[in-house]
């Protein structure tokens, strides 16, 4: 079963953790304020949406597309991390399955586990392009 990789300079993502990058885009404005979530969907989820649905194997995130899209993301890892009792983020997709979730619809982001484990590795990732000033890449297999 193919998936998304996260890469950012000399950092690279686990196995897959990038499968689950439209359900945490879509999971990010459920906890802003209507104006947080309604900034959000302009600067940063439509624009990434739209990549991901025609970016083919490839995408990029810009850094300064990396800058809106940092803090969103550090709170909904944080209320990942809460939500599923800390656990390590490459055992948080197996919660997936113990919920019984179609293990399919849970990597390509409808699970918390997989979310979280595409968290973790897309705010390292972050980190490396604000140190670094280097795009984020997303590849699918």
């Amino acid at each position: 079963m193919g998936g998304g990789y996260i890469s950012c300079g000399e950092f690279m993502g686990e196995d897959k953790s990038g499968s689950a990058f439209e359900g945490v885009l879509r999971g990010i404005p459920t906890l802003l304020s209507a104006k947080e979530a309604a900034r959000f969907s302009d600067q940063v989820a439509t624009p990434l949406l739209q990549a991901l649905h025609e970016g083919g194997e490839q995408f990029e995130i810009s850094p300064e597309m990396v800058s809106h899209l940092f803090q969103p993301l550090t709170r909904y890892h944080a209320y990942l991390d809460e939500t599923l009792g800390h656990p390590h983020p490459y055992d948080a997709p197996e919660l997936d399955r113990k919920r019984g979730l179609d293990m399919t619809e849970a990597k390509y982001g409808a699970g918390l586990g997989w979310q979280f484990y595409c968290t973790h590795d897309l705010l390292r990732a972050c980190e490396v392009s604000q140190q670094k000033g280097e795009p984020i890449v997303f590849g699918f297999d």
